[in-house]
């Protein structure tokens, strides 16, 4: 069975009629979006979901220290992680499915759980108003 058919049976078992489009599959609610992809002989069903931009100014460094700290040893993200794309402006929630390894029901399991991380990562990581504004004057402050 080739890496598409193993996906596109997980995917039928999450929604009848729902299969991959060029090794790429969206999956989204009224809290999440998640992107399915499979490359060719890795062997992995990647999945990534955009948690939020970034804050602007100052406290992007405050935020991004979270965000690592999230990281950490993987256990407040369930094995998943949180990767910062400059070029999209955005902070992803990543994980790999093993196709060798991985069953249906695991995979929906694991999409869900990543749709909750996403929401509780977005929670913890969005920085009130009030601080954001206080770390930009802080900054400017500072600054040389």
């Amino acid at each position: 069975m080739t890496e598409t058919e193993i996906v596109n049976q997980w995917l039928t078992h999450l929604s009848p009629g729902l299969q991959l489009t060029d090794r790429h599959c969206s999956l989204t609610n009224d809290e999440a979006a998640l992107v399915i992809e499979v490359s060719d002989n890795t062997g992995l069903c990647h999945v990534l979901g955009v948690v939020m931009p970034p804050p602007e100014g100052a406290a992007f460094v405050v935020w991004l220290q979270e965000a690592l700290r999230l990281n950490l040893m993987g256990k407040p993200l369930f094995g998943a992680w949180l990767a910062y794309d400059p070029e999209e402006h955005a902070l992803f929630l990543c994980k790999n499915f093993p196709l060798a390894h991985t069953s249906a029901e695991e995979f929906a399991a694991g999409i869900e759980e990543m749709a909750g991380t996403i929401v509780v990562a977005r929670e913890r990581l969005s920085v009130e108003e009030e601080t954001a504004e206080e770390l930009n004057a802080e900054a400017a402050l500072s600054a040389p």
